[in-house]
């Protein structure tokens, strides 16, 4: 066997070798990065995210929270409040209200009851024109950007449902099928 023979085939070996380590670092860096993306989900996992919210620079935060509670027929008193601020939202849009509530249970309650109640903008400022408010978990970027690419492949796809309860993404074909969680965007190539 000649010299040249010999060099392609220890290349062709080097380039097998390469890529199947190539292969096998980008699966360890998208499991790290999922595990650190349900982590930094996991320190959200007592807030609340209300989008649509009117922003007045008169607002005042306590009495917001006072009529949500009236409105959600949930008492929630000022030590269940660990903090409340608005957040960065899309240009042009109301920035949303962050609220961090002290304990996960009074979060869910909270979710719970936002699903049976439809509330609006009049029910916090009577004197503003009605639009739905919806109140959400709070997201990292990595997940909203998930959120958002996941209902698009679902919709194209044929699936009937697409949601995020508790720190995880869900999509369900339609009534009679079991739910598929979505872990990141390469779950997305095998919906």
């Amino acid at each position: 066997m000649g010299i040249y023979l010999r060099t392609v085939i220890i290349y062709a070996f080097i380039c097998l070798i390469r890529g199947q380590n190539d292969t096998l670092l980008r699966r360890e860096v998208n499991d790290l990065r999922t595990t650190l993306e349900d982590m930094l989900q996991f320190n959200r996992n007592r807030n609340v995210q209300i989008n649509d919210l009117p922003e007045r620079e008169d607002e005042d935060v306590p009495t917001l929270i006072g009529k949500l509670s009236n409105l959600l027929r949930i008492p929630i008193m000022k030590s269940d409040i660990q903090a409340v601020h608005r957040i960065r939202g899309v240009p042009g849009r109301i920035r949303p209200l962050v609220i961090q509530f002290s304990n996960r249970q009074l979060r869910d309650a909270i979710m719970e009851a936002s699903r049976r109640v439809r509330l609006t903008s009049c029910d916090f400022y009577p004197d503003i024109p009605r639009k739905p408010i919806y109140i959400n978990e709070h997201l990292t970027r990595y997940y909203k950007k998930l959120l958002y690419e996941t209902k698009r492949n679902a919709i194209d796809r044929g699936y009937k449902y697409c949601w995020f309860r508790n720190g995880k993404l869900f999509v369900r074909r339609d009534d009679q099928t079991p739910a598929i969680r979505v872990h990141s965007f390469a779950d997305l190539d095998l919906l």
